[in-house]
């Protein structure tokens, strides 16, 4: 008779029970429906069109609620965003939903697969539905957020510095950090750690993004953004 392996009691209703939530959180967050949710969508859509029609993207505001409560919510990614927005912008409501929501679950599926065979010695499926179950996927697919290029650019910045890529690494490090400026960090402690190289790449690659912002949305755009964010939110700065 076949002696089932140590642990393997405890990892089969483990897996059964986040694939249970893995498909309820896909069930909830992807759009599935005829009328899927829009999450952030509408004002992505109005910021994008504003940019490209030369006006304040910044000023665009739309109701939100959440929790049962409403709040004005409006995108305060920096420019760099835009470069995203305005052409996602150009689609209507519900097939920029299914872009971003595809497009999000896409790179998230990748980037934990990838990460996980680079950690295979470790890492184990049941390492690969966890990570999968957890709010932060259906969370960022379920508000059409642009975090799941994040995740994408950030795990691929990981991954080419374990095997000593330091300009390929500093390229998507930099494009993060475009994104999401509170990510500038890395490379910071990247340089002061001796890899200037990648430090030195995540830089050029930040300032090669803000560079075609401020092309093609003109020299206002920053003071716009800086504007949005100490109205909205002036704990950020």
């Amino acid at each position: 008779m076949a002696v089932m392996r140590k642990g393997t009691l405890t990892r089969i209703p483990a897996a059964m029970l986040l694939a249970v939530l893995i498909a309820f959180g896909a069930m909830v967050a992807l759009p599935l429906t005829s009328t899927p949710f829009a999450g952030d969508m509408p004002v992505f859509l109005a910021t994008g069109r504003a940019a490209l029609a030369g006006r304040n993207p910044y000023a665009v505001s739309a109701p939100f609620v959440m929790f049962g409560q409403k709040t004005v919510d409006a995108t305060l990614d920096p420019p760099p965003s835009l470069l995203y927005l305005a052409p996602l912008s150009r689609l209507d409501l519900t097939t920029a939903i299914d872009v971003a929501a595809w497009l999000s679950l896409a790179m998230i599926v990748a980037s934990i697969v990838a990460l996980a065979w680079a950690h295979r010695d470790t890492a184990t499926p049941l390492t690969i539905l966890w990570a999968l179950a957890t709010g932060a996927v259906s969370m960022t697919i379920l508000h059409r957020e642009v975090y799941g290029l994040v995740f994408g650019f950030v795990a691929a910045g990981w991954l080419l510095l374990r095997v000593d890529r330091a300009v390929s690494a500093g390229i998507c490090i930099g494009l993060a950090v475009a994104i999401k400026p509170n990510l500038g960090l890395w490379p910071a402690l990247l340089f002061t750690a001796g890899k200037k190289r990648t430090a030195y790449a995540a830089l050029a690659s930040w300032l090669s993004v803000n560079a075609l912002s401020l092309a093609l949305f003109g020299p206002t755009v920053y003071p716009r953004w800086l504007a949005a964010v100490r109205r909205i939110a002036p704990d950020r700065i």
